[in-house]
């Protein structure tokens, strides 16, 4: 009925046939499409198709398909006037009809056959084929091929000028031709009204499955409510026991850490007084040795007095050595501000890194005077020369960040 549709389907079978290497396929493809564009009309593209389905049938020795491939050649040919050659492609598919007893084909090749003798004016073998394709349709009770038999016996009937046969074989036809509209005006209302029918036992049904359905859904509200209200009632007691228990482990949570902050803290006491400690000690030191180098000043001026001041010499002005110490002691204690200050800031000199140390230690100007002896005003300088090394913004405070590292 939508013979556009049919090709376009017919032409989607054909190439999924062609991908998937189905020969059996593809040659019940190539028929349908070269039937689907007979339909709409294109007969030299339809019969390229069927053609090419031929050899593709034969090998696969496609029996049922054939028939319809050379009957409608044999039309194709028949309508271009190539008589010679449709009459092979009619005796072909009779040939095939007969050996698997398809007696509808047999009727239709017959008719098919005997219409084309007529076309070439050979009356008799017309006759004969399209009585032996009338008989048969006749006796297997095919209303449309009779009709096509007894029109095509008509039709030799006006050929050969026997217009009275031709009369009585038109009243036939007439007649065939009402029985065959009452015929299918008949299945159309059986249609109509099995159709009908369905249609009320589907309303019937519908109606059924719609009560039946709003039952279900009352009962289905009613049970989605009990849930929601025994949900309810759960979540309230889960939410009541989570905060329960969120407060009670925060509560704990916060004693720990208080507890732990105050250890750290004095940890971190007990560490200062140590490193201060050590400074101080440092410090007199280096305040012992200043002592020293002063009186190796007057001693350089009494020349003979090498030995003594060799002597002196070999005790040693240990004060790099001290530091050295020093530092080892405060890179253990503070190990990760040591690294983190290295690898932030490269660019820091010994006395940067030494003020960085006296920063992180929490040590006052005056401190910090004390134990590198030198003025208050010189602690400033040295933390403002630090101070352009690593603060960005004016806004930040150089005793912050380098504690916080």
């Amino acid at each position: 009925e939508n013979s556009p549709k049919a090709f376009e389907y017919a032409s989607n079978a054909l190439s999924l046939a062609k991908s998937i290497g189905d020969k059996l396929k593809v040659g019940e493809a190539l028929v349908n499409v070269g039937l689907a564009s007979l339909d709409i009309g294109n007969t030299e593209e339809g019969a390229n198709y069927l053609l090419e389905a031929l050899p593709i049938l034969k090998e696969q020795n496609n029996l049922y398909s054939l028939p319809a491939v050379y009957h409608s050649l044999g039309t194709i040919f028949s309508d271009t006037q190539e008589y010679e050659r449709a009459l092979g492609h009619y005796k072909d598919a009779l040939s095939i009809c007969q050996a698997i007893g398809y007696e509808k084909g047999l009727a239709a090749g017959h008719i098919a056959i005997g219409e084309t003798y007529s076309k070439i004016g050979e009356y008799k073998n017309a006759k004969e084929h399209i009585t032996i394709g009338y008989n048969l349709a006749k006796k297997k009770g095919r209303l449309k091929l009779q009709k096509a038999g007894i029109y095509a016996i008509f039709k030799l009937n006006e050929s050969q000028g026997d217009y009275k046969e031709a009369l009585l074989n038109f009243k036939t036809y007439k007649k065939l031709t009402d029985s065959l509209h009452e015929r299918t005006s008949s299945q159309k209302l059986e249609k109509l009204e099995h159709s009908h029918q369905l249609a009320l036992k589907d309303k019937m049904i519908s109606e059924a499955h719609l009560q039946l359905n709003a039952a279900n859904q009352k009962n289905i509200i009613r049970r989605k409510e009990n849930y929601v209200y025994i949900l309810l009632i759960i979540l309230s007691f889960m939410v009541i026991l989570f905060f329960t228990s969120y407060w009670l482990i925060k509560r704990k949570k916060h004693k720990d850490l208080l507890k732990e902050i105050e250890t750290k803290l004095s940890n971190i006491e007990k560490e200062k007084s140590n490193l201060l400690l050590e400074l101080k000690t440092i410090l007199s030191d280096l305040n012992n040795k200043n002592e020293m180098i002063e009186y190796l000043e007057t001693k350089l001026e009494q020349p003979n007095d090498s030995n003594s001041l060799s002597k002196l010499i070999s005790g040693g002005l240990n004060t790099d050595q001290d530091w050295s110490l020093f530092m080892r002691e405060f890179q253990v204690q503070y190990r990760i501000f040591y690294e983190k200050l290295n690898t932030t800031y490269k660019n820091l000199t010994t006395t940067d890194l030494k003020m960085c140390i006296f920063i992180k230690l929490n040590l006052s100007v005056g401190e910090i005077s004390e134990i590198m002896n030198i003025t208050s005003a010189g602690v400033r300088k040295a933390r403002q020369r630090l101070r352009s090394k690593i603060v960005i913004n004016k806004s930040d405070n150089l005793n912050s960040i380098i504690r916080g590292l």
